[in-house]
């Protein structure tokens, strides 16, 4: 058997040998009095992140080891401001009667 890379793991020892964080996250928890997280959140917020970040979903999916955008989609939540801003730039870009510009221009005529 070859030996391991020693960037075999995300979490590994000194010696290269798989490392499990579980137990310090749970004590990181516990020590800031944070409740009702799980290590598995934490798959989440990358996902919620790097879509929120521009990343396609594809490439998230190779990132967190998905076998499907589904599953990606299950796990990026677009934050409230996120969403928010999402749809002022189909604001700014549209000029109909619905959009803040066009209320303006309305109102300025008046």
């Amino acid at each position: 058997m070859a030996a391991k890379d020693q960037n075999s793991y995300i979490f590994c020892n000194k010696f290269g040998n798989l490392y499990n964080p579980r137990v310090p996250f749970k004590r990181a928890l516990t020590k800031a009095k944070i409740s009702d997280f799980k290590f598995h959140d934490l798959r989440h917020t990358a996902a919620s992140y790097l879509a929120m970040s521009g990343i396609d979903l594809n490439t998230i999916r190779a990132i967190l080891g998905h076998k499907s955008i589904r599953m990606v989609l299950r796990n990026a939540h677009l934050s409230d401001t996120h969403q928010a801003n999402a749809v002022a730039v189909l604001d700014e870009k549209m000029d109909t009667i619905w959009s803040s510009r066009a209320k303006e221009l309305l109102n300025a005529g008046n």
